[in-house]
């Protein structure tokens, strides 16, 4: 991170968490508001910089537009319970979850911003919300099965009612979706400026709020900002929270290793050991990572056009597509409902839904900066899917699933010398070594390992993977299957258990140290990126033959 970034979160340690700094801010002052600007924190770090130094001419300049900001915000709340009474007294039970629930952990609240107040509302209460919403003047801005979106036309109040927590259309958010089966049974209410409003137990709304990071995450990024929620949240509910429970549902779709490092970034800068879960501690984590992802994404990673259009690459690689080019390419043809949004005619004309798919492709290369972008946008996607993947959050097929009682035992083996025989699950190493049918013997790592050898590892996710090393350097060791074309890493030496020794390949064991086989793992090691087009032109082959 850069001297300004470090800066910038001891000043947000200084004002959010009372943790006092001796740092010089005043000789940061424009970067830092450049930085707030890109994380949407610009009153909070302007009142943290006028605490330090009020007769400065910089943050004067900045006085009207953080006032103006602020009153547009109070005015927002005011007409959000004024909708959200409506409701209450019509019948609708509301579920908020973020927005006034977490303004109010800031020290001044007006000056944390809100895009939008999200509800969860039951669907046979949906009707009902739109037609509150009209009578209080708001306007309908999208709808559809899951969701209704409205705004108010005199303040820009946007108000989203979902009947699921996330939206349904990836792997991920069907899981999370599943983690508040039981929620409404929790429920809680509290008065926030003199609205009774409902939400979420304490240990329902930590998980909430990561998973929601963690979905924004997935696509293009998240700020500073959803950090701080998060661990505000931490401090002011400590008590409350089961932080056991919220472990457990993370691990179910490996975002234990992700949460951690949020937590990390809590101790590291901003101090708070003391209200920080236990159950996290101990786990593997890199946060200095997640924190340059943080600063480069800006809010809900929407810095930059390239930034935002690497999250349709980076959903389609967590979904299983492991190419980036083919995750690229999978975006020309988008659902019927995505292209209706953009072409309303569609609706009545469907068998036009080719001819609407390349008008918005024609549309979108029109611009000067498209191919510029999609560039950057692709390489932006190919950097994060290495992130992405540390975590364990990319579709993998190719975890061995044994559980820690057998592993341990796979261990003791290994370090008394003793070689182990472990069968091939997934397809992550075929065509080499196909799942179910070839199995590996396994030895204890005494030297190196180097670049070809195939090794047994884990995550921090704690998943057990069988991959080949591609590459090392410095930082650790670089891996991919051999039926995938994106590298994992890099992992560090202590998170490799165990280097093949012998394969047994349809039931003939080969040690790779034969011509053939080596000649295989030299050209098959140089031809990650084109490995699909060749196993592609291998079964056409097979076809003929």
């Amino acid at each position: 991170m850069t001297e300004q970034q470090t800066a910038f979160l001891k000043l947000l340690g200084e004002y959010l968490f009372e943790k006092p700094s001796d740092e010089a801010f005043e000789k940061y002052e424009t970067e830092l508001l450049r930085l707030s600007g890109v994380q949407n924190m610009l009153g909070i770090c302007w009142s943290a910089l006028r605490r330090r130094n009020k007769s400065s001419v910089i943050l004067e300049s900045c006085k009207r537009a953080v006032i103006a900001r602020s009153v547009l915000q109070a005015e927002k709340t005011a007409c959000f319970f004024l909708l959200y009474r409506a409701l209450s007294e019509c019948g609708v039970e509301a579920v908020c979850v973020k927005g006034v629930t977490l303004r109010r952990l800031y020290p001044e609240p007006d000056l944390r911003p809100s895009s939008d107040e999200d509800l969860i509302i039951h669907e046979s209460e949906m009707k009902l919300f739109s037609e509150v919403c009209r009578q209080y003047g708001f306007i309908t801005k999208t709808e559809n099965e899951n969701q209704i979106t409205v705004y108010h036309p005199n303040n820009g109040l946007i108000v989203e009612a979902q009947k699921l927590f996330f939206l349904p259309g990836d792997r991920i958010s069907e899981k999370m979706n599943g983690f508040f089966n039981e929620s409404r049974d929790r429920l809680k209410k509290t008065w926030i400026d003199n609205a009774e409003i409902v939400t979420l137990d304490e240990t329902d709304s930590l998980l909430y709020l990561i998973c929601h990071v963690l979905k924004h995450y997935i696509r293009s990024g998240f700020g500073i900002r959803q950090i701080c929620d998060i661990l505000l949240f931490c401090r002011t509910y400590y008590e409350e929270i089961d932080f056991g429970y919220v472990l457990k549902k993370l691990c179910e779709i490996s975002a234990d290793g992700f949460a951690a490092d949020i937590f990390e970034i809590g101790r590291n800068d901003f101090g708070l050991s003391s209200c920080l879960p236990e159950a996290f501690v101990g786990r593997e984590v890199d946060s200095e990572k997640l924190k340059q992802d943080v600063f480069s994404a800006g809010v809900f990673g929407k810095s930059t056009a390239a930034r935002t259009h690497s999250a349709a690459l980076t959903l389609c690689a967590v979904e299983g597509d492991e190419s980036v080019k083919k995750s690229a390419a999978k975006r020309v043809f988008i659902s019927f409902d995505s292209l209706k949004e953009r072409y309303p005619k569609l609706e009545r004309r469907k068998f036009l839904y080719l001819y609407y798919s390349f008008r918005r492709l024609a549309d979108y290369f029109k611009k000067a900066d498209s191919i510029p972008v999609t560039k950057e946008s692709m390489e932006i996607a190919r950097e994060r899917l290495v992130q992405l993947g540390s975590y364990g959050l990319l579709s993998e097929k190719s975890e061995i699933e044994f559980d820690e009682e057998v592993m341990n035992a796979v261990r003791k083996r290994l370090e008394s010398g003793m070689l182990t025989t472990l069968t091939v699950t997934g397809s992550s190493m075929t065509p080499f070594l196909v799942g179910e049918r070839d199995s590996v013997e396994l030895k204890k790592i005494v030297t190196g390992p180097r670049v070809g050898d195939v090794v047994l590892y884990r995550r921090k996710n704690g998943a057990y993977v069988l991959h080949r090393i591609v590459k090392k350097d410095n930082n650790g060791f670089y891996f991919a299957g051999d039926s995938q074309n994106m590298i994992e890493g890099p992992i560090e030496k202590n998170q490799l258990i165990a280097v093949c020794d012998a394969f047994i390949r349809k039931g003939k064991r080969i040690t790779g140290k034969e011509a053939c086989w080596k000649a295989y793992e030299f050209l098959w090691r140089k031809l990650i990126g084109h490995r699909t087009s060749v196993m592609k032109i291998y079964e056409k082959m097979k076809e003929q033959i």
